[in-house]
């Protein structure tokens, strides 16, 4: 076989791996969406069961409130009991209730508030069914100890107007009124049913053209039903969270989900042993620096499988941005202060930190910018420009994010494997850092393809993180949110 054909058939295999690669990230993201609507379905149906709902909140500091704070005067301490609010005036404070999503007060009106007051303690709830509507204030109610507040049976006013009980909640608050120098410790807050419901079941799969019909049905339900919503499977992510969004929207309790059981360790096994395989992670990061492999090959490939294991871990097991994520961030913290390790000892090699000289090094990479601005003016939606503060903080992330790929990984890559196969892994582990937003991992696969390329012949970071924040940035002003780009969230936060 001459020359030319070799070349030929490198790059036939080139094309069918990289167009095997586009197919495949957005099944894996929409299995990774399935299986999180999965598991978030059953829990919600888990406490339902428990006649509980999925609202509750558990107050130990002022970080477990919205804004981390109270509002008002007023002094915080925590304690082992919970959070301890001593009022310093007269005047009333407020304390909102985070929410990850609307609360239903239709089919969970009662809100259970944990509390221990040294005196008499003034209760007053703040409720806004959408962020941008009005708020829904009802009367105070006298409390000594913990609280059951029927939401449906309180007086209720809106612009200083009587009104209707609110339904729902976008925002949650409470407002708070205690003699001056007397404390309360809060503990907790949950939302419960007000009458029994029944066992939630999953629901027949609707079709697309019908869930409109199946949201007119499961709003004729009373309060002791949960309608429970089960999509069909062969969607794409964004348009599966488009599905879950609009049945929520019509009723705050919907289920939205599959009803198959999954297999699972427990909470605090699952813990302990993400705890063990930190510890060991972290160990192996400190051996492996202190004691690398004398073989150039594999001292190559074990470098690189630590340096993507901590980031993948953290993203592609979709923890960021999540109550767990405290080990998983620990252990990308962890591969990052490795990575920097290893730049510091190959301090005398070529290190991409330089500016880019000549005009072809800094406009190669920034050949994506206007591809890039094509597809968001296709979107059908208005600009968002970002301030400059979103500008800086992207080109700085961007910066770190191909510091990891293409000076670390990226050149150890290219000592194991040609240099069309190195760039190849490298763009796969930039759209899976990327999980589960399929479109934008498709995106960042394609990008990052062209921008290893960029770098294996110009060796120079700097242009090509400029032009990723540009291209994302244009992305995010002009494509998310539209029916393709959900977002550019990525982890557990694509969810959201």
């Amino acid at each position: 076989m001459g020359s030319t054909s070799r070349r030929v058939l490198a790059a036939a295999v080139f094309l069918g791996a990289a167009a095997l690669a586009l197919t495949l990230l957005p099944g894996l993201s929409t299995w990774l969406t399935w299986r999180e609507l999965a598991q978030t379905a059953q829990a919600d149906a888990a406490s339902w069961s428990r006649q509980a709902s999925p609202w509750h909140w558990t107050i130990r500091r002022p970080e477990d409130l919205v804004a981390g704070r109270v509002f008002g005067e007023v002094s915080q301490a925590t304690s082992p009991d919970g959070l301890v609010l001593r009022s310093e005036e007269s005047s009333p404070f407020e304390m909102g209730l985070p929410l990850a999503r609307t609360a239903d007060l239709t089919h969970a009106g009662r809100l259970h508030i944990l509390m221990k007051p040294e005196a008499p303690v003034s209760v007053q709830l703040v409720v806004r069914e959408r962020l941008d509507g009005p708020a829904f204030v009802s009367d105070a109610v006298l409390g000594s100890t913990d609280l059951a507040l029927d939401t449906p049976s309180l007086n209720w006013s809106a612009d200083g107007h009587p009104s209707v009980p609110p339904t729902r909640a976008a925002m949650l608050r409470l407002r708070l009124q205690l003699q001056p120098g007397k404390a309360v410790v809060f503990s907790g807050a949950s939302l419960e049913p007000m009458a029994p419901v029944a066992r939630p079941t999953p629901g027949t799969p609707p079709r697309t053209h019908s869930l409109g019909a199946w949201i007119d049905a499961a709003g004729r339900l009373d309060s002791r039903q949960i309608p429970w919503l089960v999509p069909t499977a062969s969607q794409r992510a964004e348009n599966l969270l488009h599905w879950r969004d609009r049945a929520r929207d019509a009723i705050p309790a919907a289920i939205v989900g599959s009803g198959a059981p999954h297999p699972g360790l427990p909470a605090w096994a699952s813990q302990r042993l993400a705890a063990v395989l930190v510890i060991f992670y972290v160990l192996a990061l400190i051996w492996l620096w202190r004691r690398p492999p004398t073989r150039p090959g594999l001292r190559a490939g074990i470098e690189t499988a630590g340096l993507l294991a901590g980031p993948l871990w953290l993203v592609a097991g979709l923890h960021f941005g999540t109550a767990d994520i405290p080990l998983p961030a620990v252990a990308c913290v962890a591969a990052l202060a490795f990575g920097a390790l290893l730049a510091w000892r190959d301090r005398h090699a070529p290190y991409g930190l330089r500016l880019a000289t000549g005009a072809e090094r800094w406009l190669t990479p920034f050949l994506l910018l206007p591809v890039a601005i094509v597809l968001a003016m296709g979107a059908e939606r208005n600009w968002t420009a970002p301030d400059q503060l979103r500008v800086l903080t992207y080109i700085a992330w961007a910066f770190v994010q191909q510091w990891l790929l293409l000076q670390l990984v990226g050149r150890r890559l290219h000592r194991l494997l040609p240099p069309a196969a190195a760039m190849f892994v490298t763009a796969l582990a930039f759209a899976l850092l990327h999980t589960p937003n399929g479109a934008l991992m498709q995106m960042c696969f394609i990008a990052e393809l062209w921008w290893a390329w960029c770098y294996y012949r110009g060796r120079t970071l700097v242009p090509i993180a400029v032009a990723h924040a540009a291209c994302a940035l244009v992305l995010e002003a002009g494509l998310a949110g539209s029916s393709y780009l959900r977002s550019l969230e990525v982890s557990a936060r694509f969810f959201l």
